[in-house]
């Protein structure tokens, strides 16, 4: 998916019979919308994961997920399961520590920044990007 979101995302506003200001009904601007069209890699390393979760809910994008635990348990148990502080666990991903505090601190927290940051953590984790990507982006219902 990640090399064709892009592409993925104008066919599907396309068939809704949607314009470019599609982007107003996920927060938004035209600009942003233009670049989530237009870009291979916005969708990952610039909008926020709930925008994109939204955005794949509406559209019904297929994305691979599983969903045993929250994420904030999953990335709780990663990082005991290495025996890394939350300062540890950041500085091995490339963030400071209030990155582990706020993935932790809620079953969402990794939402609040775009999907990039998730995939720094499966690289240094040997985690599979994929399935962490699908779970990001999976709606609960």
């Amino acid at each position: 998916m990640a090399e064709k979101f892009n592409l993925a995302l104008r066919s599907a506003r396309e068939l809704k019979g949607l314009d470019a200001n599609a982007g107003k009904m996920f927060g938004l601007s035209a600009n942003e919308w233009y670049d989530l069209e237009q870009h291979v890699d916005e969708w990952s390393m610039v909008t926020p994961a709930y925008v994109i979760r939204c955005i794949v809910s509406y559209f019904e994008l297929r994305v691979p997920t599983s969903r045993d635990q929250g994420l904030d348990g999953f990335i709780r148990k990663i990082r005991e399961k290495n025996n890394l502080s939350r300062e540890d666990f950041s500085d091995r991903v490339g963030f400071n520590a209030t990155f582990a505090e706020v993935i932790e601190g809620h079953p969402e927290g990794l939402l609040l920044w775009p999907l990039e940051p998730a995939m720094l953590l499966a690289r240094a984790f040997d985690i599979d990007g994929r399935s962490l990507a699908g779970r990001l982006l999976k709606p609960y219902w």
